[in-house]
């Protein structure tokens, strides 16, 4: 797997060199964006039974962590997903 690299841009669209120090950009107001191409597919109702039990879809608002095109299939809206049904109902939860 290839590891992630960052290039950062002046204001001009230039690059930075080696020359531009962490203080350097300490003393600047910086934006960084990371564009992550494709998505995790979202979860819809009935994709996943537990004992019988169907488990409603993932939303992108249950994860305001990952980039937004990820954000309805990830991991953490899946989790949440099944928490909602495990909260619901008269029986033990876990």
């Amino acid at each position: 797997m290839a590891a992630t690299c960052y290039l950062l841009k002046d204001s001009t669209g230039a690059p930075l060199d080696k020359s531009v120090s962490a203080t350097d950009l300490g003393a600047r107001n910086f934006k960084l964006s990371v564009d992550v191409s494709g998505s995790i597919p979202t979860m819809r109702a009935g994709d996943l039974l537990i004992n019988g039990v169907e488990i409603g879809g993932s939303f992108a608002t249950d994860d305001p962590y990952s980039p937004i095109n990820n954000a309805n299939g990830s991991a953490i809206a899946k989790a949440a997903a099944i928490n909602r049904k495990a909260a619901v109902g008269s029986g033990p939860v876990g």
